[in-house]
């Protein structure tokens, strides 16, 4: 698992699968109502996920609707533009050799002229590809994140719909969080051995499908993803501790539906934990 970068992580920061182990209920503390919270996969498409009809009907039970960011929140596109363009070509970030590698494989694997966004920060770009690339192999011509069709489905039946942070809080954490020359080298790094990260993805997307929180935790080890353990704890540690911090709140007022990356579920800082840490009875949802 040695090429998984930053962008894969954010974007697998996800769900879980077939078993319960996908959806939790939270309760006790003195809550009136249970709340569940979801584990999602952002490169995974509904008709992928077996128990997804299941996940939606729990959804539309809840008075709020948690996920990490809001969907509907004005202006999304502009926010994340600003945040990942930059003032410099990729080119200059990167050796001959290595841009020469990337313009290939953009050009060949997703029919995506490198000079036509080489002023997009390296992250967006890995992140562009990581998403064109999944659609191409699963011959997919339009891929809705779970995240986005649950928050619509919300709305539909207006359902209040919150995010635990904004869309510039993330944009910023995403694409603002490293240096330029760091997200160029992940970015080389990833898309240097396409075979290796293909096959990690296929054995991340087992792992999450199988609802294996074990294997997709030790995937994801720091050790192996080329990412600096500061890197992992901004990443993840810290906006869990942070949302934690705002998710009581919501849960005291009503049944709340909290859907984040299924990788902000687990470990010692994983909400899980730190919800039980507080109190609450948090046990495998029943679907």
């Amino acid at each position: 698992m040695k090429k998984i970068g930053f962008v894969f992580l954010m974007l697998f920061c996800i769900s879980m699968g077939v078993s319960a182990q996908l959806l939790w209920k939270i309760s006790g503390k003195g809550l009136t109502k249970p709340s569940y919270v979801f584990g999602t996969h952002h490169l995974v498409s509904a008709g992928q996920l077996p128990i997804y009809d299941a996940v939606v009907k729990q959804a539309l039970l809840a008075d709020v609707f948690l996920g990490e960011v809001n969907m509907q929140e004005p202006n999304m596109q502009q926010i994340l533009m600003q945040h990942a363009q930059m003032d410099q070509n990729l080119n200059d970030l990167v050796s001959e050799e290595a841009y020469a590698m990337l313009v290939k494989t953009f050009q060949e694997s997703v029919g995506v002229p490198l000079n036509q966004v080489s002023r997009m920060k390296p992250m967006m770009l890995m992140s562009l590809f990581l998403v064109l690339d999944q659609m191409k192999q699963t011959g997919q011509s339009n891929l809705k994140s779970i995240d986005q069709l649950l928050q619509e489905r919300a709305v539909q039946q207006k359902i209040p719909v919150y995010g635990l942070e904004t869309i510039s809080e993330q944009a910023a954490l995403l694409f603002d969080s490293m240096r330029l020359e760091r997200q160029a080298e992940l970015l080389v790094r990833t898309l240097g051995d396409l075979p290796t990260m293909r096959n990690e993805q296929s054995a991340l997307l087992k792992a999450y499908l199988e609802g294996d929180l074990e294997a997709l935790s030790k995937m994801a080890d720091v050790s192996q993803s080329g990412m600096t353990p500061q890197e992992m704890k901004l990443l993840n540690n810290q906006r869990n501790r942070k949302w934690m911090q705002r998710i009581p709140e919501y849960m005291a007022s009503g049944s709340c539906f909290i859907a984040v990356g299924s990788l902000h579920l687990t470990g010692e800082a994983g909400l899980l934990k730190q919800l039980k840490q507080q109190g609450y009875r948090v046990e495998a949802a029943a679907l």
